[in-house]
């Protein structure tokens, strides 16, 4: 074998290695993904249930379910994974959710999906990192 050869066995064994670290590392992700959505629900929850600046007559669990959202409906949805990548949404299914978030022309917006998600971004990547690190035996 000359020094400009390719060890073709041992491409191989390095090919079928990798493809079981990749398996590893996507079961690694979408466990990751599932545990960051809660961290990240956990914290819509809990700012929904903050009252609004400006509402000082209404208890905030009672303004939210007079709008038809209550935080009990604020959950992680399954996590979707294909060769491309993988995703997982945070889940408001009550019909007034979204008028609630982004506000509408006659009410005003009392955002509590964006806020949970900016403020638990780093969060979520030390979850991800670590999830990842674990499957790689770090």
């Amino acid at each position: 074998m000359s020094s400009n050869s390719i060890d073709l066995q041992s491409l191989r064994e390095f090919e079928k290695n990798l493809r079981k670290v990749d398996d590893f590392t996507d079961e690694a992700i979408v466990e990751g993904l599932e545990i960051a959505a809660q961290a990240i629900a956990n914290h819509a929850k809990a700012e929904h249930s903050q009252r609004p600046k400006g509402i000082k007559d209404h208890p905030s669990e009672r303004f939210y379910t007079i709008r038809g959202v209550t935080a009990a409906s604020i959950h992680p949805g399954e996590v979707k994974a294909s060769k491309g990548g993988a995703s997982v949404s945070i889940i408001s299914p009550e019909p007034h959710s979204a008028a609630l978030e982004k506000g509408t022309p006659t009410a005003p917006a009392y955002p509590f999906m964006e806020p949970a998600l900016e403020a638990t971004q780093d969060e979520v990547f030390k979850i991800l990192q670590s999830a990842i690190s674990r499957a790689l035996g770090g």
